[in-house]
């Protein structure tokens, strides 16, 4: 496996300043947010934040195929989506390896030219 693919499966990442692609405070440009499926135990998961020095997608497009980003149905408490893109045939979820902006995104964290 490749290093980076390593890098940003941890959760650890999170504190590198990757956060999950959905909790970006320009998430409902991008989707619908269904609270009424979510477990009750796991709303603070899809809480927004706000833009800071540590959030390295800050001025980059929202990455639909992030390794970050949650599936459609995650903690769904009753097996209907939780999270639904508006962009029509947007995947979400896929989470096997970096997506090309995680990619661009790393390499500018870490001031990788190559």
């Amino acid at each position: 496996m490749h290093f980076l693919e390593k890098l940003l499966k941890e959760e650890n990442t999170c504190v590198a300043g990757f956060w999950h692609e959905q909790s970006r405070p320009d998430r409902d440009d991008y989707l619908t947010i269904h609270h009424e499926n979510i477990q009750e135990d796991r709303h603070h998961n899809f809480n927004k934040y706000e833009w800071s020095s540590k959030a390295y997608n800050q001025g980059y497009p929202y990455d639909y195929k992030s390794l970050m980003h949650y599936g459609a149905k995650a903690f769904s408490k009753n097996g209907e989506p939780t999270l639904v893109p508006k962009q029509t045939n947007a995947v979400i979820g896929l989470r096997e390896k970096l997506s090309e902006q995680d990619i661009v995104e790393v390499r500018h964290l870490y001031k990788c030219e190559n």
